[in-house]
């Protein structure tokens, strides 16, 4: 998408698509998703041209989600 639409745009795109899969009923979760999980993952990956540090960033944020949720369930 990069050649087609600009990095800014790409960014954007990509986030927005990324916040959306992660839909959970809160317009806060949404924009939290958009702005710091898929900014912050697109800026990473252009930066450091490695899909794995993203990838890291991810499987980072789902284990705090899910000591979230173990802990409220407990």
């Amino acid at each position: 998408t990069i050649r087609i639409v600009g990095l800014v745009k790409s960014a954007v795109l990509i986030s927005l698509l990324q916040a959306l899969s992660h839909f959970s009923y809160n317009s806060m979760d949404v924009a939290i998703n958009f702005a710091l999980f898929g900014l912050l993952s697109c800026y990473l990956y252009i930066k450091s041209k490695r899909i794995i540090i993203p990838l890291l960033l991810h499987s980072i944020i789902n284990f705090f989600v899910l000591l979230r949720d173990i802990k409220f369930f407990v």
